[in-house]
């Protein structure tokens, strides 16, 4: 796992966030600017702006920036591999495995890693969630620590509980819930070092999630758009692991006859999952399966504590998640590869290109197409220190190549399988729905169509001229089958 960790870490070609993170970012929300960072005071003033802006993650995103802006990659890939060690290292002590029991720790590394493995390894995303799966798990640890501690440790707990705190929200606000639940419970007689922690961690919480830029994010997320079936969609691997530990605690209590009871770290893990989880619906797996790392690691660390295999069981369950982990590293090298290989010609073609469009060939513009449309900005950042008139990039399929752009008409014209190129008329603008049908040949489930939206930025616009807009819509959900309808007025 940790070899693996370090070899995608240091063959993933960065893009996006990871490309834009080495910018100085502006006062303005935009946040377009072409000066690269170069000292720790540049990434201090950006992040102030980044914290009005963009969102309150100050400490994790300075973190990363130092990384992307001032650091050799081989930095990013140790720091990862010593989170991804940690994150396992930790799950197992507040779990209760020790050295004698390999099996589980072995377990517990598959699950880890299987939690994990889609992230993209640079800094930013790292960062976001294996970083902050570390760091959280080492302050929990050190929240239910038995020392007496003196003045001394009290200021560096406060320290570690305020940057942890307010590092990501997808882990601060489960945590803090259950250091709130678990206050509570004592009635507020906790140990000094409790007090330190839990309130300097429950700060760093407000001062992350009141962030004036969080507001603006909150805008963006619009739960009432999609119903829940539809936002599982793209997460529905991660919801094995509560429904395995689920269907333990059910036959744990079919046998024994009653209901296990709780120690006090596993109902603190309780609340940590419950709450992930919640928040992962209230905001409708918006952020996809990422979002979910929180409550899935304390899921496991249940799991841990709850399961009382036989060896020989155990030793089956664990072979099978080693094939699994393995099967995964091989998924995540051959996506890596054509990513890669994506994300190293769409700058060198959009460098030669002088209108700003240039064209892909269709596989490659179909693997990971909005993300590609979505962060266009960085390109134009890298370019514009260069040429500071350089066009906005537009990023066609090499089918769009011979359209004609300059007739006002609507049209639909299929380049792939699951792929259109849209024109829309700009006299005359046609809607053009998307019928869908989720689990297709399955249970061929019908969903309300989508009307699609060519003013929402980022979605599946590619480009406009004085004739049409432009649109390119690739389905890359293997569980749901897409057609395209055209009404026009």
């Amino acid at each position: 796992m940790a070899l693996s960790v370090a070899f995608f870490s240091m063959d993933a070609v960065w893009s996006g966030d990871a490309v834009s993170y080495a910018f100085y970012h502006p006062h303005t929300i935009e946040g377009l600017s072409t000066y690269r960072v170069q000292s720790l005071s540049d990434i201090w003033y950006s992040m102030v702006n980044h914290y009005q802006f963009t969102n309150g993650r100050f400490c994790c995103l300075y973190s990363a920036m130092v990384f992307v802006g001032l650091l050799p990659r081989w930095c990013t890939a140790l720091m990862n591999v010593i989170a991804i060690i940690a994150v396992v290292m930790l799950c197992c002590r507040l779990a209760g495995i020790t050295v004698r029991k390999p099996g589980k720790s072995a377990m517990v590394a598959c699950l880890v890693w299987l939690c994990t493995f889609y992230l993209p390894y640079d800094p930013v995303f790292t960062s976001n969630y294996t970083w902050a799966a570390a760091l959280n798990l080492f302050a929990i640890v050190c929240f239910f620590t038995k020392r007496n501690i003196n003045a001394a440790q009290c200021f560096l707990l406060v320290l570690l509980g305020f940057v942890v705190g307010e590092w990501q929200e997808s882990f601060s606000v489960p945590v803090a819930m259950a250091m709130l639940v678990y206050a509570c419970a004592k009635r507020f007689r906790v140990s000094r070092a409790q007090w330190c922690l839990g309130i300097a961690y429950g700060i760093g919480t407000l001062v992350l999630c009141l962030a004036p830029a969080q507001l603006i994010r909150l805008e963006t997320v619009n739960p009432a758009s999609v119903g829940l079936l539809m936002s599982m969609k793209s997460v529905w691997p991660m919801l094995f692991l509560p429904l395995v530990y689920v269907i333990v605690i059910a036959l744990k209590w079919r046998s024994q006859g009653y209901f296990p009871k709780y120690s006090t770290i596993e109902k603190f893990f309780l609340v940590v999952a419950l709450t992930g989880y919640a928040m992962c619906i209230a905001l409708k797996f918006s952020s996809g399966m990422r979002m979910m790392i929180c409550a899935s690691i304390a899921t496991i660390i249940l799991l841990a504590k709850t399961v009382e295999w036989r060896k020989r069981t155990l030793a089956v369950v664990t072979a099978l998640l080693c094939v699994a982990s393995v099967a995964a590293a091989i998924v995540t090298y051959n996506k890596m590869q054509v990513r890669n290989e994506k994300f190293t010609l769409l700058p060198r073609l959009y460098h030669e290109s002088t209108n700003g469009r240039i064209y892909l060939p269709d596989r490659l513009f179909a693997f990971e197409s909005r993300d590609a449309n979505d962060y266009r900005l960085p390109w134009l950042m890298t370019e514009r220190v260069v040429d500071p008139r350089k066009p906005f990039l537009r990023i066609y399929p090499e089918s769009a190549r011979n359209l004609d752009l300059d007739t006002d008409t609507n049209r639909i014209i299929r380049f792939m399988n699951q792929g259109w190129i849209i024109l829309r008329s700009r006299s005359n603008p046609a809607d053009f729905l998307v019928h869908r049908t989720l689990f297709p040949g399955l249970l061929d489930k019908e969903i309300s169509p989508r009307t699609l939206n060519f003013n929402l930025r980022g979605d599946f616009v590619v480009d406009s001229t004085k004739a049409v807009v432009v649109g390119v819509y690739v389905n890359d959900q293997s569980l749901m089958h897409t057609e395209l309808e055209m009404v026009t007025h």
